[in-house]
């Protein structure tokens, strides 16, 4: 599942797959831009054939809700302290 997790490198990444799914690769990247500030990337690969098309429709509504999500949790955060 976690090919890699480099606390140094602020990466994490995994290969996956199954089903229809030939290949689910996930890279995450944070970059810390200041004390209070940082870039979180989400990079992923897929393949899934013919399906490939409903598949990225399906990763990308995800991983958008997702990054909305960590946004809404950190203005949370930043407010309370």
């Amino acid at each position: 599942f976690f090919n890699e997790i480099s606390s140094s490198k602020m990466r994490m990444l995994t290969e996956e797959s199954g089903g229809l799914i030939t290949t689910w690769n996930h890279l995450i990247l944070v970059e810390s831009k200041s004390n209070s500030q940082c870039l979180y990337t989400d990079t992923v690969e897929i393949d899934a054939g013919l399906l490939t098309p409903f598949v990225w429709m399906y990763a990308s509504a995800f991983y958008r809700y997702r990054q909305l999500r960590w946004l809404k949790l950190a203005k949370i955060h930043v407010t309370v302290r």
